[in-house]
């Protein structure tokens, strides 16, 4: 499935476009031309880049389970999934990268250490969801673990580490996103009436 940025009046109930997306996508292409024409040499940045764009793909695959397991919120969890794979393709094409689906093999740097620990988080959740051992209350509490590993990622890993101003105005704007999926999330949850009997939690290791 690919999905991108629709850029209209007729948007889903959970969707939300930020008027600067096509500086998004030009702030990448423009940072991707100039590293190939040699004119800069940023190999720490297109290390967070890439691992930014894993990231990304990693929480998609999450999603898109979510909403095959949990359908009655099918929508929020869908919307979130194809929108944080409109980011990986973003950032895939603007740097001229392959498909962020063939990374399976790519090596997060040590250093991203906040990157690597959500990707496992992410890996390991994922897994969960396929044997379809998970119930809804620690879902909801899985989720908002994620995305806030997710923010922790893009505080000290991408942000607090970024020294080029394009590629920080990006990053800025995908933990903005990630900021109001967490209050969207943390208000469908608020929905259900969990009690401290209903399911037992399993979590992922942080």
């Amino acid at each position: 499935m690919r999905a991108f940025f629709v850029i209209g009046n007729k948007l889903p109930k959970y969707f939300f476009v930020h008027r600067q997306e096509i500086v998004f996508r030009l702030d990448f292409r423009l940072f991707g031309a100039m590293i190939l024409l040699g004119y800069m040499k940023k190999d720490d940045s297109i290390a967070r880049i890439r691992s930014c764009m894993f990231m990304e793909s990693a929480c998609a695959a999450v999603f898109h389970l979510m909403a095959l397991n949990f359908s009655r919120e099918g929508e929020l969890w869908s919307q979130i999934a194809m929108d944080e794979e409109a980011h990986a393709e973003i950032i895939a094409k603007g740097m001229n990268f392959n498909d962020p689906e063939n990374f399976t093999d790519f090596d997060v740097p040590p250093v991203l250490q906040y990157i690597r620990q959500t990707i496992e988080y992410a890996t390991e959740f994922k897994k969960m969801l396929v044997k379809d051992n998970v119930s809804l209350r620690d879902a909801f509490e899985m989720v908002i673990s994620l995305l806030k590993k997710k923010n922790e990622s893009y505080q000290n890993d991408l942000l607090g580490k970024e020294t080029d101003e394009r590629v920080k105005r990006v990053f800025q704007r995908l933990f903005d996103i990630d900021a109001s999926r967490l209050d969207l999330v943390t208000a469908a949850m608020a929905k259900y009436n969990f009690t401290k009997e209903t399911g037992a939690k399993r979590t992922p290791p942080d």
